[in-house]
């Protein structure tokens, strides 16, 4: 992303240095140096926040992570048209 986006970029890293697991904002806010604000601000108001994704564990608990590529690919990107 470059230098116009200097917290997305850490907290990038910071999902990237756990192997992109599941992470509360207090655990992003200690891996990435950000402000617990900034990091709230990235996640639920940014033009970046599509680029995250969350589940809920209990009441008060929100986990984030980066979102990863579901879609199916095909070894070369190619379709067989005999099915094989």
């Amino acid at each position: 992303v470059g230098s116009e986006a200097p917290h997305l970029d850490r907290a990038v890293a910071a999902f990237k240095a756990v192997g992109n697991r599941w992470l509360s904002v207090r655990e992003i806010t200690d891996r990435s140096g950000l402000s617990r604000n900034s990091v709230t601000a990235l996640l639920y108001t940014s033009k970046y926040k599509h680029l995250f994704e969350s589940r809920v564990e209990g009441p008060k608990r929100r986990l984030w992570r980066l979102k990863e590529d579901r879609a199916p690919v095909e070894a070369d990107n190619r379709i067989d048209p005999q099915g094989r």
